[in-house]
């Protein structure tokens, strides 16, 4: 190629950078930094135009997230129409853009508002209404399937021409509007009023949402616990307290003391002749014999009487773990001791 071909090739350079150029300055700021998720960019109307509202009116557009991403700006096609010789506060054409939740499925819940943009706006006259992008100073995060709401209201004296389609090209809301000093007043536009004008079924507007995903708190999966990283503390083994007693209780009775099955008889009688003996049992027998419930008891002719200067014995209190045993250890002695006193008193009687 010579030097002819190489300035052509130049010159064909330079033309496609400077249309690269100017596409990109003229570019929307959100629309090169974001993705249109919704739109409604049918603008016919009612023959390309529709009715003003004044400032005291809300105009709504509701729409349903197709995304879970931050919402950046939103564009809609409008424009400020003020009226020949009005004067107020805001005459440079000042709109007011805010993103509300939905209180109902139709109704957007005014007490809280995600983002709030104003916006000077082209005026018509003279000019006509255009597409006008709203940067949100702060993103909104949104949740696919969720719907929320755009309201556009004027600033006095200026009243707003938000124009749109006749037509429902959008299934995801509706056009709304609304006294802004009447919230029973909330209707859709095309019954707002009986004039034809009022037609609009969807406004124009499209949501730009930012590159980044936004993850929901509370669509997203809690890990499950692996056995490898949780671990199950060791149980702890408590011993049984034993012989342990709770408060307010008694400790167990003691056990009762060991009884001696053969008493040691001790007395030993006096011999004199052809006298009777004067000698009785020891206290030991007397008192063993004292314990039986018979009130007389008559061994060898000899008549035994319990002493009445002794009480008797109280009966043993089942306290203890089994007082069977005893009793019956009683008894036994009860026998040995009335059967000996009864040998040594045979005996005494047949010596001379």
């Amino acid at each position: 190629m010579g030097v002819e071909g190489d300035a052509v090739m130049r010159r064909i350079v330079g033309a496609a950078a400077w249309v690269i150029a100017a596409v990109i300055l003229n570019a929307s700021p959100a629309l090169a930094a974001g993705i249109v998720d919704q739109q409604q960019t049918d603008t016919g109307g009612y023959d390309g135009a529709s009715p003003t509202w004044g400032p005291d009116y809300y105009e709504i557009q509701t729409f349903t997230a197709g995304m879970s991403k931050p919402l950046i700006a939103v564009e809609v096609y409008a424009g400020a129409f003020v009226a020949s010789g009005a004067t107020g506060s805001a005459p440079n054409g000042q709109v007011m853009l805010e993103v509300l939740p939905m209180d109902t499925s139709t109704a957007p819940f005014f007490g809280f508002v995600y983002a709030r943009e104003f916006k000077n706006l082209p005026f018509c006259p003279p000019s006509q209404p255009a597409w006008v992008t709203y940067t949100l100073s702060t993103p909104v995060d949104l949740t696919a399937g969720t719907e929320y709401a755009i309201l556009l209201q004027a600033m006095a004296p200026n009243s707003l021409d938000w124009l749109g389609s006749c037509v429902t090209n959008y299934a995801g809301g509706e056009a709304e509007a609304m006294n802004s000093f009447d919230p029973f007043s909330l209707k859709p536009v095309n019954g707002y009023h009986s004039g034809t004008e009022y037609c609009t079924l969807d406004l124009a507007f499209k949501t730009v949402m930012g590159n980044v995903a936004t993850p929901s708190p509370t669509r997203a999966p809690t890990p499950a616990p692996t056995a490898t990283h949780t671990l199950s503390p060791a149980p702890t083994h408590t011993p049984i307290p034993t012989h342990t007693t709770g408060p307010g209780v008694l400790p167990p009775p003691p056990l009762p003391p060991t009884v001696t099955a053969s008493p040691t008889i001790q007395a030993t009688p006096t011999e004199t002749s052809g006298a009777t003996p004067t000698s009785s049992p020891s206290a030991a027998i007397v008192a063993a014999a004292s314990a039986t419930s018979a009130p007389t008891s008559q061994v060898a002719g000899i008549t035994s009487v319990p002493s009445a200067a002794r009480s008797p014995l109280p009966a043993p209190t089942p306290s203890g773990p089994d007082s069977t045993p005893i009793a019956a250890a009683a008894a036994l002695i009860v026998v040995a001791s009335l059967a000996g006193a009864g040998f040594w008193v045979w005996r005494l009687r047949l010596k001379p």
